[in-house]
């Protein structure tokens, strides 16, 4: 899946909010280019001017991350985390020839390090040993770290071997594992930027913060979206969530019941 400008925004909210105050490395479990479904390729130059001003900054950040045609290079969301202050970046996969790290994502990654921000940006929902993959983001994450995912809810029936709903990331807390920093979900991505010529023109979803609850009518508006798609000849929608979560501490991870209907306390367990 990668990068989006949704995504960009969400991760440039916490960063404002302080989030990231003192982390300076990520691993993405993958590797996650910024992307463009619309061709608009220049959207982070200028989503990167319009949150950092034009300094150095966000100068160097287009010195790095684009081309002389102005297309963006491969791997250039180094220079994206840069702008937030990470700058120690990894990335691992199996089958990616640029990852750094070969290991395969199903099984249990055992390194002798770990990292301040761990970011899985639409890649577990691939994984056949999905819980797998949820203990592995958080091996590799160090207590105070923060855990950034965006997957699929509904929608893209054809994309993966999973949807992960919204109680997923609900049961991981109540299980004593993290903190909730931001759980917002979004019924229909991606957005349109092809009409977008200015930075006011840029028109981000309704983010809901299902931290507590499901958003109300999540089903319904998701389906009317998809519908209105299929109509107007536009993209076929996907539901998704962006959530960050701050490790509680170093206790080994364990499976979470699920909160909402077969929830037992993690003490009893």
């Amino acid at each position: 899946m990668g990068w989006n400008v949704v995504l960009a925004q969400q991760v440039w909210e916490l960063w404002e909010e302080g989030a990231f105050d003192g982390h300076h490395s990520v691993i993405e479990i993958a590797p996650h280019d910024l992307g463009s479904s619309t061709g608009r390729h220049d959207v982070y130059a200028r989503f990167a001017k319009a949150r950092f001003g034009e300094c150095d900054k966000t100068r160097a950040f287009e010195r790095e991350a684009y081309d002389d045609d102005g297309q963006i290079r491969p791997m250039s969301q180094k220079a994206f985390y840069k702008l937030f202050g990470i700058t120690d970046y990894s990335c691992v996969d199996y089958l990616d020839e640029r990852a750094d790290l070969k290991l395969n994502l199903n099984d249990p990654i055992e390194i002798d390090r770990t990292y301040d921000v761990v970011a899985d940006f639409g890649t577990s929902e691939h994984l056949f040993n999905i819980g797998q993959s949820f203990q592995n983001a958080y091996n590799l994450l160090r207590p105070g770290g923060i855990v950034l995912y965006l997957l699929p809810v509904m929608g893209q029936i054809h994309h993966g071997f999973y949807n992960i709903h919204l109680v997923l990331y609900r049961s991981l807390v109540a299980a004593g594992l993290y903190e909730a920093v931001r759980m917002r979900y979004f019924s229909s991505l991606p957005t349109d930027l092809r009409k977008a010529r200015t930075e006011r023109d840029l028109k981000f979803p309704v983010a809901h913060d299902f931290s507590e609850r499901d958003p109300f009518l999540t089903t319904f508006k998701f389906y009317l979206n998809d519908i209105w798609q299929v109509l107007t000849g536009g993209h076929r929608t996907a539901a998704m969530v962006f959530v960050a979560l701050r490790k509680v501490d170093n206790k080994p991870f364990q499976f979470p019941q699920q909160v909402n209907k077969y929830w037992v306390p993690p003490e009893t367990t």
